[in-house]
C-alpha cells in the first residue's frame, strides 16, 4: 500500500469510493434529498471540478485500487476523509490523516485544520486531536458538527516522527 496525490485521472475511483462509503455506512439516517445532493457534490466530474479548483487529494492504493481517500481545501479544511470497508480498522485513515497533514504543515499551514463531521465519525476525528469548534448544523437534511485542530508542532502528535510506514 502507498499514498499519494490523486490527479484529474483519479477522480473516477474517488467519486466511486465515496459514494460506496456513504451508502454502506453513513447516511442510512438522512433525508433522501440530502443523499442525492451528497453524491450529486461528489460524483466524479465534481471532484475534478475541486481538484482544478485547488483542493488537493491524496489516496491510499493497494493492489491497484482506491482504498482511501483525503481531500484538502485551502491547505487547512478537510473536505473528504474515507476509507473502504474491508481497510476500516487497519491504520489506513491514520496513514492518510498524517501525509495530508504533514503535507500541509510543509506547505505553510500554521493556523491548524478545520472540517465538518458527521455524527458517527466524530470519534475518529477525536482521537486525532480535532475538538468540537461550534454546534451541529443541518445542512438540507445532512447532520455535521465543525472542529478544528490546532497545528503547534509539539502538540501535533507523530508530526516529528514522519517515517512513511508500509501496511
Amino acid at each position: 500500500m502507498f499514498i499519494r496525490e490523486a490527479d484529474e485521472f483519479d477522480s473516477k475511483a474517488i467519486s466511486d469510493l465515496v459514494s460506496d462509503s456513504l451508502l454502506d455506512c453513513y447516511i442510512n439516517g438522512f433525508h433522501e434529498n440530502a443523499k442525492k445532493d451528497f453524491l450529486a457534490d461528489n460524483n466524479a466530474c465534481s471532484i475534478a471540478r475541486y481538484m482544478n479548483n485547488g483542493d488537493r487529494f491524496y489516496t491510499a492504493v493497494a493492489n491497484g485500487k482506491t482504498v482511501g481517500v483525503i481531500g484538502v481545501r485551502l491547505n487547512s479544511h478537510i473536505t473528504h476523509f474515507f476509507v473502504s470497508r474491508e481497510f476500516r480498522g487497519k491504520g489506513v485513515g491514520k496513514m492518510l490523516w498524517y501525509h495530508a497533514r504533514n503535507a500541509c504543515v510543509d506547505r505553510g499551514n500554521s493556523e491548524g485544520f478545520t472540517l465538518n463531521s458527521l455524527n458517527s465519525s466524530l470519534p475518529i476525528y477525536e482521537k486525532f486531536g480535532f475538538r468540537q469548534d461550534g454546534p451541529a448544523k443541518n445542512l438540507g437534511g445532512l447532520i455535521s458538527t465543525p472542529m478544528k485542530l490546532s497545528t503547534d508542532l509539539n502538540t501535533i502528535k507523530g508530526y516529528a516522527n514522519r517515517e512513511k510506514k508500509a501496511i
